[in-house]
């Protein structure tokens, strides 16, 4: 049974699939969800460069610039989430950290019966949907988040599509690699499946 649905929330369009699974999840088995954004500042602080004697005063405002940037992106992606479980129905909360994406929501899993992301990451400061500007195209820059936190988390992953719509029947797969968490959230998927 799940209780805890943790979703890790980004700029990209993925993010709407994966509210939508979560939501759909959360609802299944009357779970709360919560919703978690990462502010990436070591990426932010690698977008600036090595930074040359005597220009300190101009990274520094060019930083301040940029983060101030992603909070305002950070509370949208809140209210966003928050307006979204709202109109469904689903218990939720929202949360917000700093630091290495990756190792925040693995941090963060840690207290969750599963994951919901989506199939494609772009949690980290220099990702992004590319030149066309729009997600799920081979002009994409996604990060490289997914491939770290299936590598490492504890809890089930859900890695949802783009434009995941509900379903009568879903196809689903599982990761393992033979380790001790692969097992373990196959054993736990396997107790979910004949919940959903």
């Amino acid at each position: 049974m799940i209780n805890r649905i943790l979703i890790c929330l980004d700029k990209s369009t993925y993010t709407d699939s994966a509210m939508e699974f979560a939501c759909w999840l959360a609802k299944k088995h009357d779970a709360s969800i919560e919703g978690l954004v990462v502010l990436d500042m070591e990426g932010i602080e690698r977008s600036v460069g090595a930074v040359p004697l005597g220009a300190m005063k101009f990274a520094k405002t060019s930083i301040a610039a940029k983060e101030k940037e992603c909070h305002q992106l950070i509370e949208e992606l809140l209210e966003k989430f928050t307006n979204h479980c709202d109109a469904v129905g689903v218990r939720h909360t929202e949360f917000e950290m700093q630091g290495a994406p990756a190792e925040a929501i693995l941090t963060e899993s840690n207290y969750f019966d599963c994951v919901v992301i989506g199939l494609r990451t772009f949690f980290t400061y220099s990702s992004g949907a590319g030149e066309d500007e729009v997600y799920g195209t081979a002009d994409d820059e996604p990060g490289d988040s997914l491939e770290e936190i299936m590598d490492q988390s504890l809890a089930p992953v859900f890695a949802v599509p783009l434009n995941w719509q509900p379903d009568d029947e879903f196809d689903v797969l599982i990761a393992l690699n033979g380790s001790v968490h692969s097992m373990r959230a196959l054993r736990q998927f396997a107790g979910l499946y004949g919940h959903t």
